[in-house]
C-alpha cells in the first residue's frame, strides 16, 4: 500500500507540531513495510509551474512552490485554476497512492479536490483551527478569543471586513472537505467541540492522541539553580510575555528563565519580549532550539512553562516535556489540560493570570528540582501509527 501525505509545509523548511507529525507517521508506516512520500508547498520563491522532488532524511518529498504575493490564497480552500488541477491530476495517476492522508489543508485543496475526483479515498487529521478560522488560531487581530467562521459575526467585523462572500465559499469549501473524508482524526476533545459548535457532523470522527517517544533519558546538568524554560514560538498567542512578566514577579534570586524561540515570525513581538525582560539578569534568550536534541538543548533546565494565551490544540511542546519527565506548567484552555490533567493543580495555570502563574512558579522552586510532578501521558508513537495504520486499510480495503 501506498500513503501519500499532503500539508502546508515540511521540514527543513518549517518544524512546528504539524510537520513532526506527518514525519512521524510516514516514517512509521514504512517501518511497517507501506510506501509513503510527502507533498508540501515551498514558500520560498521559484517557479509556480515546477516541483522539487527531495529527499528529507529518506521520505520521498515533493515541493511546489507558492508566492504569498495575494493572502487570500493561504485561506482559500480551493481556487479556480483548470489548468493546475489537470496538472495535480496527472501527477496524482503517477504518485498513485492508495490512501492520502491530509495533516492540513492550507494551499493544498486543489489537490485534495483532484485527489476526490480520481476516487482517491483520504483521510484527515485536525492539528489546528485553520478549517474554522483562516489565521488558524481563532484569535482576532485585536487579540480578542473568537468562535468560529460559522456561529461568530465579529469575524467580519474585526478580521474579514467586506468579504463575506468569500467567507461564504470558504465555509462551505470546509464542510464539503469534512463531509468527504472518509476519517477526521483529533487528538484534544476541545477541538472536536470546537467544530461541533460550529455546526460541524463529528459522527465520523476519531480521537487518537499524538504520539512521542523520548530518544534517550534526560540528565539535568548540577547547579544550584531552578531554571523555567518558555519554549513555544515567540509570538502573542503562545504567550512568552505572561511567562516573563509573571517571573519577574518572582523575588528568588536562584531562579532562572531561559526563553526559546526564533524572532523571525514576528520581529517586533520578540522586540517587545526582549524589553519586557531587560534589567533582570535572571533572564535568557536562546533563540531556536533543535527538536532532534531536546535533552543536550535543555540540559540545564527544570520546568517548561507552555503560557499560551490562545485555544491551544494539543502542543507537541507540552507532550515532549511530559514524555521527557521536565516539571511542566501550562495554561488551562484549548486542549492543555487534556494532556496535564485537570487534577494536577500545582501545573496548571488560570491563562493570562500573572499571580496564578507567578504563585505555581514559586511552589516549583520550593519543592525543588529533585521531586518532579511527574505526568503520565500514555501515547507513543507506535500507537499513534497502528491506529492510523488501521485506519489506512479500512479505508482502503486491504486486509490487516
Amino acid at each position: 500500500m501506498k500513503i501519500l501525505y499532503i500539508t502546508h509545509q515540511y521540514f527543513p523548511y518549517f518544524y512546528t507540531g504539524t510537520e513532526l507529525l506527518t514525519d512521524n507517521l510516514s516514517r512509521y508506516q514504512r517501518y511497517l513495510g507501506y510506501e509513503t512520500e510527502v507533498w508540501a508547498y515551498n514558500l520560498e520563491g521559484g517557479d509556480i509551474n515546477k516541483i522539487q522532488k527531495t529527499l528529507y532524511k529518506g521520505i520521498p518529498v515533493t515541493f511546489f512552490t507558492h508566492h504569498n504575493d495575494d493572502k487570500d490564497k493561504d485561506w482559500k480552500m480551493y481556487r479556480d485554476n483548470p489548468k493546475r488541477k489537470k496538472w495535480f491530476r496527472e501527477l496524482l495517476k503517477k504518485s498513485a497512492p492508495d490512501v492520502i492522508h491530509v495533516t492540513h489543508l492550507a494551499r493544498m485543496g486543489d489537490i485534495v479536490q483532484a485527489a476526490y475526483e480520481l476516487g482517491i479515498p483520504y483521510v484527515t487529521t485536525i492539528t489546528d483551527y485553520w478549517l474554522l478560522c483562516p489565521t488558524a488560531t481563532l484569535v482576532r487581530e485585536n487579540g480578542e478569543l473568537c468562535g468560529g467562521t460559522a456561529i461568530d459575526s465579529k469575524c467580519l467585523r474585526y478580521c474579514y471586513k467586506n468579504k463575506k462572500r468569500n467567507m461564504e465559499e470558504r465555509w462551505s469549501g470546509v464542510q464539503d472537505f469534512l463531509n468527504k473524508a472518509t476519517k477526521v482524526g483529533y487528538a484534544a476533545n476541545f477541538v472536536r467541540s470546537m467544530f461541533e459548535k460550529n455546526g460541524i457532523d463529528t459522527s465520523n470522527w476519531i480521537n487518537v492522541k499524538h504520539g512521542y517517544n523520548p530518544e534517550v533519558e534526560r540528565k539535568r546538568t548540577k547547579d544550584a539553580l531552578y531554571k523555567f524554560a518558555f519554549t513555544g514560538t515567540l509570538q502573542p498567542s503562545k504567550g512568552g510575555h505572561l511567562a516573563i512578566q509573571a517571573f519577574r514577579k518572582v523575588s528568588d534570586t536562584k531562579a532562572r528563565l531561559v526563553v526559546f524561540g526564533e524572532t523571525k515570525h514576528n520581529l517586533d513581538y520578540s522586540n517587545y519580549c526582549r524589553s519586557l525582560a531587560e534589567g533582570d539578569a535572571r533572564i535568557e534568550f536562546r533563540g531556536r532550539y533543535d527538536h532532534t536534541k531536546l535533552t543536550k538543548e535543555f540540559e540545564d533546565i527544570d520546568c517548561i512553562l507552555v503560557t499560551s494565551n490562545w485555544y491551544e490544540p494539543f502542543p507537541f511542546t507540552l507532550i515532549s516535556a511530559v514524555k521527557y519527565g521536565f516539571d511542566i506548567i501550562g495554561s488551562r484552555i484549548g486542549g492543555i489540560p487534556e494532556i496535564i490533567g485537570d487534577s494536577n493543580s500545582n501545573s496548571l495555570f488560570e491563562p493570562g493570570d500573572l499571580d496564578d502563574l507567578k504563585n505555581k512558579m514559586e511552589k516549583k522552586i520550593l519543592k525543588g528540582k529533585k521531586v518532579v510532578d511527574r505526568i503520565f501521558y500514555e501515547q507513543t508513537l507506535e500507537t499513534e501509527g497502528f491506529k492510523y495504520f488501521q485506519i489506512y486499510n479500512f479505508i482502503s480495503g486491504k486486509n490487516l
